[in-house]
C-alpha cells in the first residue's frame, strides 16, 4: 500500500480515523490496513513548507505506527489505540522526515537501468511467501555461548566506534536482523557467519550515510 507524501497531502487527507456523530459512523483512514500489509511511503516529491493542525495531527499518526505499531482513533472527546502490525518503508531523496530505526542509502550503482527485467510474476510470489514465512515467529532459535561471547565484545567495539548510534535497541535490532538472515538460510540457529554479515551490512549502511 503506497502513500505519497507531500505537504498538500498531509495538510489535506484524513490519515486518522474519526468518529462522524452527525452520520453516527466511524469515517475510514487510509492507514486502516489489513494485519501484515508493507506501507510504502513515497516522500521523494516532499518539499519545504507550513504544516497545519491536520497535517501535524497525520505525521504524529505515521510515527505513531513506526515506532509503536499503533493507530490513535479519534472520537473527539477521547483517543483509542488500536494495535497494529504495519512494516513500514520509506523512499526519499534526503534525511526522512520520521524516525526509522534504519537508513540504507542506495549506491551509484543502485541506479535502474532501463535495459533491467522485470521479475516474473512466479519470482515475485516466491518472494510474497519467503517473506511472509519469514514474519511468522520461530518456536525456537539457538544462539550458542560462544557466538553470545562474539556478540558481546562486537557490541562494545561498536559502541566505542558509532557512540551516537549503538545502543541497546540497536542490539535488539541487531539480533532480530541476524535471526531473520539465519532463517533465509533455514537455520534453527545463530552461527558467527551470519552474525558477521549483519555487522558487516551495518557497517556499510553507516559508511553509506555519512
Amino acid at each position: 500500500h503506497v502513500i505519497p507524501i507531500t505537504i498538500q497531502s498531509l495538510n489535506t487527507e484524513n490519515l486518522v480515523p474519526k468518529k462522524n456523530y452527525t452520520q453516527n459512523r466511524l469515517q475510514s483512514s487510509r492507514l486502516q490496513l489489513p494485519e501484515g500489509t508493507v506501507l510504502v511511503l513515497d516522500e521523494t516529491n516532499l518539499e519545504p513548507g507550513q504544516l497545519n493542525e491536520r497535517g501535524l495531527k497525520n505525521l504524529s499518526a505515521l510515527k505513531e505506527i513506526i515506532t509503536r505499531q499503533v493507530l490513535n482513533y479519534d472520537f473527539e472527546f477521547y483517543q483509542m489505540e488500536v494495535n497494529t502490525n504495519i512494516p513500514v518503508l520509506s523512499l526519499s531523496r534526503t534525511k526522512s522526515l520520521l524516525p526509522f530505526d534504519d537508513t540504507l542509502v542506495c549506491g551509484e550503482e543502485a541506479k535502474y537501468q532501463p535495459s533491467m527485467d522485470s521479475p516474473s510474476v512466479d519470482t515475485l510470489m516466491k518472494l510474497r511467501l519467503g517473506l511472509t514465512m519469514l514474519s511468522i515467529p520461530e518456536p525456537a532459535f539457538e544462539v550458542p555461548e560462544p557466538v553470545s561471547m562474539k556478540i558481546e565484545s562486537q557490541f562494545v567495539e561498536m559502541r566505542k566506534q558509532f557512540p551516537a548510534h549503538v545502543d541497546e535497541d540497536t542490539l535488539h535490532q541487531w539480533l532480530s536482523l541476524a535471526r531473520t538472515r539465519a532463517r533465509t538460510y533455514g537455520e534453527s540457529g545463530l552461527t558467527e557467519e551470519r552474525w558477521n554479515q549483519v555487522v558487516s551490512m551495518y557497517k556499510l549502511c553507516k559508511q553509506r550515510s555519512t
